[in-house]
């Protein structure tokens, strides 16, 4: 296992060994899979300087979100107004799918081809402050600018030792979205929905005797426990709820906890009765909530959007609570983003800047919130925009945004997600001993967390 120091060099070799390997490839192959989506930009050039062809600025942007449908009108958008307010500047698309973009990054800037800019999930920022490739942000905005945003989120956003590394466009903790019409055919007041995990199970055995127009099985209650990082974070935010976590008060690994065994207990529970389908990715339920063939499900307030995307028609139809608390606890989770994130030694870090201030504008984020998804607002001066306290899917969730637990910044997140993951999976599919799962657990973290 690996310390902090041993895990940041592990992570330049995997980098060195990529880039290396993409060298392997020949110069162009080694172009291709470094630009856009399989090698494209946008405009399907290369993104290496451009020399006296352009005398604009040019901002590399690395992200996945125009390569996704219910995504690329918003930022579409965003790129039309703010190159129409600055004529001299344009940007360039650095496109991959979600699942590619970190990596490629990280293999991008180590081979001294950073973007200038990078938009991804929260669950990413660990790994990319470790990495040393990102700028400190604390003095490319100005600091009313800064403290607008919640303490808390700004807390997140830092390393360790307080230093700004990324700015969020939308926070949200895990919530609860629930089809209203499946309420009504299982005999539930969708004006009434469970507010503990005691009662979603209650609940989830009415959906589960439901069935769609095909004679198909509606499940219950769709819970991730897929083997990616975003999953990990689902499953940590049932343990938080349940009153466990991954530290106690002392700042000490503590994994084997009641608390924690209650928790995987529960997804045991919702995997036997056939509530929940056998270790899903968060896309996979919100197909299967698209389709009428789930009840509920927990996902990032964002994650709707893909379901509307998919089926217009479930706007009208849905609704959604904040995290669930248990007969003993209150409801918690972990802190979700999406978030901007400006890269050092790039000479356009004020550029950057500047795009990512128009990004999170009161009028962008309204118009997010309106065409594509709810979400809920990461700055003080945004919690009383109509768009956000008047939204019919989330207006019931907005007071509980703060519902989260901060968690430390260490740069082996991501495997103790993964981690995670596993652990659900032997409990859920595996039927193993929740205690006796997290005892080897609680043995791993000691040492990864370090």
């Amino acid at each position: 296992m690996r310390n902090t120091l041993v895990g940041k060099l592990v992570t330049m070799l995997v980098i060195l060994t990529l880039i290396l390997a993409l060298a392997g490839c020949g110069a162009g192959q080694q172009d291709q899979s470094q630009n856009g989506t399989n090698g494209k930009t946008e405009k399907g050039e290369d993104t290496q300087d451009h020399g006296e062809e352009a005398k604009e600025t040019i901002l590399k942007f690395a992200t996945y979100a125009p390569l996704e449908k219910g995504l690329e009108p918003f930022w579409t958008k965003i790129k039309k107004d703010y190159e129409a307010q600055n004529k001299h500047t344009t940007i360039e698309w650095v496109l991959y799918p979600y699942g590619e973009l970190k990596q490629q990054v990280l293999v991008m800037s180590a081979g001294g081809n950073r973007p200038d800019i990078a938009y991804g999930g929260r669950s990413w920022l660990d790994g990319f402050i470790s990495s040393g490739f990102l700028a400190p942000m604390n003095d490319l905005f100005g600091q009313d600018f800064v403290n607008d945003f919640y303490p808390s989120v700004i807390k997140d956003m830092s390393d360790n030792d307080g230093q700004l590394y990324a700015i969020p466009q939308f926070i949200s903790p895990y919530v609860l979205y629930y089809n209203k019409e499946l309420f009504k055919a299982a005999g539930l007041d969708p004006d009434q929905p469970p507010r503990t995990y005691e009662q979603a199970l209650a609940y989830a055995e009415k959906l589960s005797t439901l069935k769609d127009k095909d004679g198909n099985k509606v499940y219950g209650l769709g819970q991730t426990t897929a083997s990616v990082p975003v999953s990990g974070a689902s499953v940590l935010s049932v343990m938080l709820s349940f009153g466990g976590g991954l530290w106690d008060e002392s700042g000490h690994v503590k994994v084997n906890t009641p608390e924690n065994v209650e928790a995987l207990q529960f997804l045991r529970k919702i995997f036997e009765k056939g509530y929940n389908p056998e270790a899903a990715k968060l896309k996979d339920l919100r197909n299967l909530f698209a389709i009428g063939r789930l009840g509920m499900y927990f996902d990032q307030a964002w994650g709707i959007g893909g379901v509307f995307a998919m089926n217009a028609d479930m706007k009208s139809k849905v609704a959604c609570v904040g995290p669930l608390a248990t007969s003993k606890t209150e409801g918690l989770s972990t802190l979700e983003a999406t978030i901007l994130m400006v890269f050092k030694d790039t000479d356009k870090e004020k550029e950057a800047a500047d795009l990512i201030e128009f990004i999170v504008s009161d009028a962008n984020m309204e118009h997010y919130v309106d065409t594509v998804a709810p979400m809920f607002p990461a700055r003080k001066s945004q919690e009383n925009l109509d768009k956000f306290v008047n939204n019919p899917i989330i207006k019931d969730a907005v007071k509980d945004a703060n519902k989260v637990k901060e968690l430390k910044k260490h740069p082996e997140m991501a495997n103790v997600f993964l981690d995670l993951t596993s652990s659900a999976q032997a409990v859920t599919v595996g039927n193993e001993n929740a205690e006796a799962v997290l005892k080897k657990l609680e043995d791993s973290f000691k040492t990864l967390l370090k």
